[in-house]
């Protein structure tokens, strides 16, 4: 009989995902529930979504691309490679950040609260929705730079991928977290 055994790291991170997943799902399940009663009754405020956070989006998928490269480098032993490319996803994750932060600041200026008494549902679910992505990857990018920093001052062996393989699919998930969270907010 085979024996199917899972590393215990990978293992505990595709638990976590499976969390990040049920909760994501979740909120924007609330999020279309409340947008379609809000909008039947007129509750509902339709506004322009500040560019931000589109460039963002244009900036975490360029950080997944860098990422891919980082482990390719990786496995072909190329620390060079593997150095430029961890800090390249590290500054476009902390990018992504930034850029996330000067949307919410552009939110505040059209007049669009998180809370209070001006606020509307369709604000705060935008908040809300994109600040716990921004608290993950955040969670993220601590590990990116640990490992970037890693990368500069330790010898590449491609004997123990495990690191860049964790990171890498961690990387990846809220990338597409973020591409599939931005279009409901679009879209839906």
């Amino acid at each position: 009989m085979e024996d199917y055994k899972i590393n215990p790291k990978k293992f505990a991170l595709w638990s976590a995902i499976g969390s990040i997943c049920m909760f994501f799902i979740g909120i924007t399940s609330a999020f279309i529930v409340k947008k379609g009663a809000d909008v039947a009754n007129g509750h509902w405020m339709f506004y322009k979504t500040p560019v931000y956070f589109y460039y963002s989006t244009i900036v975490i998928v360029l950080s997944s691309v860098s990422l891919f490269f980082a482990k390719k480098f990786f496995l072909k032993g190329d620390k060079t490679g593997y150095q430029i490319s961890m800090l390249t996803t590290s500054i476009l994750g902390t990018v992504f950040l930034v850029l996330q932060y000067l949307g919410w600041c552009a939110l505040v200026d059209i007049g669009i609260y998180l809370g209070g008494g001006l606020s509307n549902p369709s604000g705060s679910f935008f908040y809300v929705i994109s600040g716990t992505h921004a608290l993950h990857i955040l969670g993220g990018l601590v590990i990116m730079y640990w490992a970037t920093i890693k990368a500069f001052v330790r010898k590449t062996n491609v004997q123990s991928k495990l690191g860049i393989e964790l990171i890498s699919t961690y990387w990846h998930f809220v990338d597409f977290l973020w591409l599939y969270l931005f279009a409901m907010l679009l879209f839906f």
